[in-house]
């Protein structure tokens, strides 16, 4: 499934969940819940061009045939939009994990995104280089809304 992810760990979430889990002994709703919250927050990171935001395009991408697509589609060059590669985030749950990621084929591309990417190879003489463009990254208010999630499941199972 996932051809590329981000571990998130949070001590607070995790005992959190070792609660919830000796309490009721089944996270797969929880870990739902949490997964949802996540990859609303990674969508939200493409809706308006990353958070904190995304450098632009290089002029040498931005002319490319990928670029002058994206120009002539919609007006502009979006960040990360014109072969929407990386939107398609998806979310697994386990017995024990929310796993956010990307397409198999994917991963480099993703990577290269996620953390840039120094230049080289053959593509444009490998002269450009990738500024990083994080998109898989939860924001402190998505901490937050998780925690809140947790919150509610074990005040839940409790009052069970």
């Amino acid at each position: 499934m996932a051809g590329f992810q981000i571990v998130i760990k949070d001590e607070a979430i995790r005992a959190r969940l070792k609660k919830l889990e000796a309490a009721t002994g089944n996270l797969l709703p929880v870990l739902r819940s949490g997964g949802q919250v996540m990859m609303t927050s990674v969508r939200k990171n493409f809706e308006v061009g990353g958070r904190p935001k995304w450098q632009p395009l290089s002029a040498v991408t931005a002319n490319s045939p990928i670029g002058k697509k994206g120009s002539r589609l919609r007006g502009y060059t979006p960040i990360l939009h014109v072969r929407g590669f990386l939107k398609n985030v998806t979310l697994r749950v386990t017995k024990d994990q929310a796993i956010l990621g990307t397409a198999p084929n994917t991963k480099d591309y993703a990577a290269r995104q996620q953390f840039g990417w120094p230049g080289g190879g053959k593509r444009y003489g490998g002269k450009v280089k990738t500024p990083a463009r994080p998109f898989m990254l939860l924001q402190a208010e998505d901490r937050q809304e998780i925690l809140a999630v947790l919150d509610k499941h074990i005040e839940d199972a409790m009052t069970k």
